[in-house]
């Protein structure tokens, strides 16, 4: 029985002669359940807390309580009376708003094997045993010393909080401080704390570790905050830069500072990291980060530097911290701020638990986690009512499921696997604010997603593009067909449009977007190697070209020159086809038709060459021809972000991350130090991948210069180059070859071209197919 969603009947057999109906056999699953994948150890590790004790204020609907006199002091009274004298390690305090009311979850965690339980005969009454033994300590000293709260003991679930990391401040104390004490306070920090979050209507979750036995050895604790509006979550360098110049209003620092006591959020990075933080009058936001070298000799390298630069960051931005909260772990981080001589899991004197531990009476009047997206608030199941509250209702179900309902109706639905990947991008996206929607997929080439920026920054990256709609797209099944990926890049091409491609995992990140990046596959004497298109060609009339050979096994190879000329090569075969030539209309030696559930290979003429009523024949034998992918640009990284699902993260949780995509030369690019000599190493690659010598063509400089600019912002952090400073980094050679044009304007490269003509035709035709959602399509919260 759970106290938080809707009431689950109990339908066991009161005995075990009760008559049992066995006349009706059970009925065979749902179809789409041949589609769903098993997956041992998918589960979140320590995510859920069970044995706990749950406390719950009644919210304000249920009527005046005055709780003053009859709770205050009572988590420290419960701290000391268990912690010392029960075998008990540590105990964790969690605070947050429910849908019943203000909930306080006390976790008393074994130190070992007790005793009384060794006598115990199976293995699950045994550890059983072990919990219930602390646990009713702690219901013992909840009872005496909380009145008009109810008490409840079961399993509380944070799965639904979401599966992504949130800035999360955690208290810290510098190794010479000691923490100071109330009296120096007019309020205490907890109180304040919470009441603001209250008032404010927060979603957050409060966490209080403390270890250790009082008394003389005093305690040991944790603190953490962890905020789920996605206001307070940072990312990227420009969250960072933000958080390290103007901090975060409920760092929880700035109520304990008093104390002596800092957090994660306020480390001091100037030593390794340079940032700049400034928001302009026309609401745009100029942030910069920069390593910082000046600690830098012989034992301090910039490698060291970096590394530590690199971890200092994930410290301050916090989330780090989430995963500790989610897990419970106190020790967490706990060595990497000693680094930095701080502790992060500090003495208190058992007359300073209050600090940390006051009970404080919230009435809370709404649900706060109603105004998030997809985020909700942690689940209790209930397995007994200490304490029940009049009119407080505390008897309801769980369950929740994330598959799909049905099967895909749609051929580019995909699969349920495809659709769940889906759902899973949409839920991360939304946790963190943004407002993302899935495609209604028709029979038009239509993203997974689509994104709904705030004024051109995607809130999940705190990333600014240069379109209002941003297609998503989950990359499940397309990494070994290429021409999918840069399809769906060129449809948001020919919008105007950023586009995120996310994959199931890094190396399928790695591998899936090199495309993206250049999207042909290889240079060749004859020109460029294209990747093979999805369609094969259809003639005239409705034939397919085909040659000899297995499917499996006959690839057909297609090339692309300067002029456009396209070379076919397949088997012994080989066809050219002059720039703008329909590939239908090649004199192909055989086709393929099918009648009536029969394969026929044909001549040209039409006449029969053989016939099969096997595919699998068929395809032993034959191999359509398909279009090559005629790229309608040089490179889309500019326009992209790529990111990856990681399912290997330190709380176990799946996460999505952004992909950093470098090229080979981008170490020699570091090295250099000067503008120009760091553009040089751009420029010969760039040359290298686009620019090729051709008889009779003139590349004009202004397409040059464009093209080398969009392949600067692809690949380096900077601002992409201007006009005068890309001409300082061309060779020698290209010098040579510039030529004035008419009237000295309209400067070209004599006897130079790009390595393939771009496929401008695509991109019109793929504008006229989309319909993008306005708006009004997103719709806001529940």
């Amino acid at each position: 029985m759970s106290t938080d969603n809707t009431p689950v009947s109990d339908k066991t057999p009161q005995n075990d002669t009760e008559e049992k109906d066995l006349t009706d056999t059970l009925g065979i699953p749902p179809t789409y359940s041949q589609n769903i994948t098993t997956v041992f150890g998918a589960g979140v590790p320590g995510r859920r807390r069970t044995n706990v004790v749950r406390l719950i204020v009644p919210p304000e609907q249920i009527g005046e309580v005055d709780f003053r006199d009859t709770i205050d002091g009572a988590l420290v009274q419960i701290i000391k009376e268990v912690q010392p004298d029960s075998n008990v390690a540590e105990i964790e305090i969690l605070m947050y708003p429910s849908p019943i009311g203000f909930a306080i979850v006390i976790d008393p965690v074994p130190r070992g094997i007790d005793g009384r339980s060794v006598g115990q005969t199976e293995i699950s009454s045994f550890i059983e045993g072990v919990h219930q033994s602390v646990q009713t300590d702690v219901i013992d000293a909840a009872k005496s010393h909380t009145d008009r709260l109810g008490i409840e003991t079961g399993t509380l679930n944070l799965d639904p909080v979401g599966i992504s990391h949130v800035s999360t401040s955690r208290l810290l104390l510098h190794e010479d401080n000691q923490i100071g004490h109330e009296s120096k306070l007019d309020r205490n920090p907890l109180e304040k704390i919470l009441k603001s979050l209250k008032e404010n209507h927060e979603p957050y979750i409060y966490q209080f570790i403390v270890g250790g036995s009082g008394g003389t050895n005093n305690y040991e604790g944790s603190i953490r905050l962890a905020p789920y509006d996605p206001q307070y979550t940072y990312a990227g360098d420009g969250g960072f830069a933000e958080l390290a110049e103007k901090g975060t209003p409920v760092d929880l620092a700035n109520e304990y500072k008093y104390l002596n006591l800092t957090s994660n959020h306020q480390l001091d990075t100037e030593e390794v990291l340079e940032t700049e933080f400034d928001e302009r009058v026309d609401g745009t936001i100029d942030a910069t980060v920069e390593y910082n070298f000046v600690t830098q000799n012989q034992y301090r390298t910039r490698y060291h530097i970096k590394n530590e630069a690199d971890e200092l960051q994930k410290l301050v931005i916090g989330k780090t911290e989430h995963v500790g909260l989610l897990s419970g772990n106190a020790s967490h981080n706990v060595k990497k701020y000693k680094q930095h001589d701080k502790y992060s899991w500090f003495e208190i004197d058992p007359a300073q638990l209050n600090l940390f531990a006051k009970c404080v009476p919230l009435r809370m009047e709404y649900n706060p986690w109603k105004l998030l997206r997809e985020r909700a608030a942690p689940e209790f199941d209930t397995r007994n009512v200490v304490r029940e509250i009049k009119d407080l209702k505390q008897s309801k179900g769980i369950g929740t499921i994330n598959a799909p309902e049905s099967p895909a109706k749609m051929a580019n639905e995909g699969s349920v696997g495809h659709q769940s990947f889906g759902k899973l991008i949409r839920r991360w996206f939304a946790e963190q604010g943004d407002s993302i929607i899935i495609a209604d997929q028709n029979a038009d080439s239509l993203p997974d997603l689509w994104l709904l920026t705030d004024d051109g920054l995607i809130i999940s990256l705190n990333k600014s593009v240069a379109s209002e709609i941003v297609p998503v797209e989950a990359e499940c099944h397309n990494i070994s067909k290429p021409a999918g990926p840069i399809r769906n890049a060129e449809r948001a091409y020919a919008c105007n449009q950023h586009a995120v491609f996310v994959y199931e995992s890094k190396s399928k990140a790695k591998k899936g977007c090199k495309p993206l990046f250049t999207p042909y596959r290889d240079q060749t004497d004859f020109g460029v190697w294209l990747y093979n298109g999805k369609e094969p060609i259809t003639s005239s009339d409705g034939r397919t070209p085909v040659a000899e050979g297995a499917s499996q096994t006959t690839t057909a190879i297609w090339e692309c020159d300067a002029t456009g000329t396209k070379r076919l090569q397949i088997g012994e075969t080989e066809f050219l086809f002059e720039p703008n030539e329909s590939l239908a209309d090649g004199a192909y030696e055989y086709y393929h038709r099918e009648v009536s559930n029969t394969h026929r290979i044909e001549d040209e003429d039409g006449e029969l060459i053989e016939e099969y009523t096997n595919d699998s024949a068929f395809r032993s034998n034959w191999t359509k021809i398909t279009r090559p992918h005629h790229p309608a640009d040089y490179h889309y990284g500019q326009n992209i972000t790529v990111m990856y699902r990681d399912t290997e993260t330190e709380a176990g949780t799946e996460e999505l991350k952004e992909y950093s995509h470098r090229p080979s030369w981008y170490s020699q690019y570091e090295v250099e130090t000067g503008t120009i000599d760091k553009l040089q190493v751009a420029m010969e690659n760039f040359l290298d991948e686009f620019v090729v010598e051709a008889e009779g063509e003139k590349l004009p400089y202004s397409g040059f210069q464009e093209q080398f600019r969009d392949y600067c912002e692809q690949w380096l952090p900077i601002e992409p180059p201007k006009n005068s400073v890309i001409g300082r980094t061309l060779p020698e050679y290209l010098r040579d070859a510039k030529k004035g044009g008419t009237d000295n304007r309209n400067p070209y490269f004599d006897e130079y071209a790009f390595c393939y003509p771009k496929n401008k035709d695509v991109v019109d035709e793929i504008a006229a197919e989309i319909d993008i959602p306005q708006s009004e399509d997103f719709s806001a919260p529940e």
